[in-house]
This record gives C-alpha cells, structure tokens and sequence, in this order.
C-alpha cells in the first residue's frame, strides 16, 4: 500500500499528515523501499506522514500530548503546499464524527471512511473527477440487529 499518492499532481493524499520538514516529499518517498519495520528509525518522514494530524488553532508543527506524530497548523501547510506545488491534501485515518473534517480553508480534508470507529462516528467516501470534489455519505445502517424470529 502506498504511503501517499498525488491526483491530478496538486491533490496530496496521505495516510494523515504531512512532514515537518521542507523536502519535496514525493520525490523523497520513492526512495524510500520497504518494508519498513521501525519507520520512527528507518524512515522519519514516512512515520510522520503515519501520525502527524491537522490541528486548528495552530499555526506550525507541534508536538502534543498523547499524540505519537505532531500536530500541524495552517501555516505549516501553506509552506508544505506551496514548497511541493499542491493545492489540498486529503488525509485518512482521523475519526471524525460526521466523516469528513475541513481545516485551513479547505486546504486539508479529513475523511474517515469507516463507520462505528467510535459509537456514532459517520464515514464517507471521496468522488474526484473534473477538478471537483463530491464527498458521498455511506449509510451503514443495518437491519440485521431487526430480524423477526
């Protein structure tokens, strides 16, 4: 599986953050063969591409408490997007309640895409054609629990 991928080379998709460092990350990615065992050791930018999280109210990276990667702020992304000439990047892998989160102007979206990670958190899914973005709620309801004996 991919650690990260480009769509349409201006859309960054990720696991569920972006590195500290200013490096076109791509590129850098390439070389970078696995499997990676202790990525915290082997490959510090793939771990934190793994655990870094977009965080309102921050402007940089920081790290926090009871976080393995570092929060990142607006600015960080500002400076990631235009050092590696992207326009968004779509992180997975942080819960959010509705499915979907938007930070930084719209600059970051959060998707989750697996329903009941928590008790009533939603999923959705991503449609990406034409230079637009469609977000699709999933409808995880079920009936099996209302079977009639």
């Amino acid at each position: 599986m991919p650690i990260a991928l480009t769509i349409d080379e201006t859309i960054l998709c990720v696991n569920s953050g972006i590195p500290d460092s200013q490096t076109k990350v791509m590129d850098q990615l390439k070389q970078i063969r696995g499997p990676l065992k202790t990525p915290w050791k082997e490959a510090p930018l793939v771990w934190q591409m793994l655990t870094n999280r977009p965080m309102k109210g921050l402007k940089k990276f920081e790290k926090l408490e009871n976080m393995a990667g570092m929060g990142f702020g607006e600015e960080a992304t500002k400076s990631f997007l235009n050092f590696n000439g992207l326009k968004r990047i779509i992180c997975g892998n942080n819960i959010t309640n509705t499915g979907i989160a938007c930070y930084f102007g719209g600059r970051v979206l959060t998707i989750h895409t697996s329903s009941r990670s928590k008790e009533d958190n939603k999923s959705v899914a991503l449609l990406i054609a034409d230079r637009m973005i469609r977000i699709i709620r999933l409808n995880t309801t079920s009936d099996r629990n209302t079977s009639k004996k």
